[in-house]
């Protein structure tokens, strides 16, 4: 394992995912990352497993075939962004390459999960008037430190929430869908992180 740690780097990851990794794609969104190591022992991916976590925060399981998958949306992208400067041309089938975006014109009514820290008195305006700090967001994902600015903030997002119904304007809307489409997180993770902008 010393060698793991010494040498194992996001290229290695990269050379790793293009010869024995898999991207499901279903419906156009990706499901899962699957690496090839059922020629392991269930030890040394449970090894493995640990050493992704405690490198990259990439939090893998294992199936019943003893291969080790991500299956989270935002951990998925992630580990895209960590190894694309690597990726072979011929390799790109086993990335996304395209967002599909529809063109909102409409506000739409929706349900938010915000953390009770979060104080809000009149949820549809403040939530509405805090989402427009999202070009903050997208601004840094455009210019690839989105990861670097706010993966720690996002690894902190609260767990207990509650629901609040609100309408959000279409512009915000805009907002909200690309950053879900570019990070794999929800509404309510994205609004969230809003928050602490």
């Amino acid at each position: 394992m010393r060698l793991l740690y010494t040498y194992f780097i996001r290229q290695s990851l990269a050379w790793w995912y293009m010869d024995d990794g898999h991207l499901k794609i279903v419906n156009g969104i990706p499901t899962k990352i699957i690496l090839s190591t059922e020629s392991f022992s269930e030890q040394e991916n449970m090894l493995l497993i640990a050493f992704l976590e405690q490198k990259y925060g990439l939090v893998f399981k294992t199936d019943k075939q003893n291969r080790i998958i991500l299956y989270d949306q935002f951990q998925i992208r992630y580990f895209l962004f960590l190894i694309n400067p690597y990726m072979q041309t011929c390799m790109y089938r086993k990335t996304i390459t395209t967002f599909y975006l529809p063109n909102v014109q409409n506000h739409k009514r929706t349900t938010l999960y915000l953390p009770n820290s979060i104080p809000l008195k009149h949820p549809t305006k403040e939530i509405n008037q805090t989402l427009q700090h999202l070009d903050q967001i997208i601004f840094a994902y455009k210019q690839n430190y989105f990861y670097d600015a706010f993966k720690q903030k996002i690894s902190l997002l609260q767990q207990n929430t509650k629901p609040y119904q609100i309408v959000i304007h279409c512009t915000n809307l805009m907002r909200l869908l690309f950053l879900k489409e570019a990070t794999g997180l929800n509404f309510s993770k994205i609004t969230e992180l809003a928050f602490t902008i």
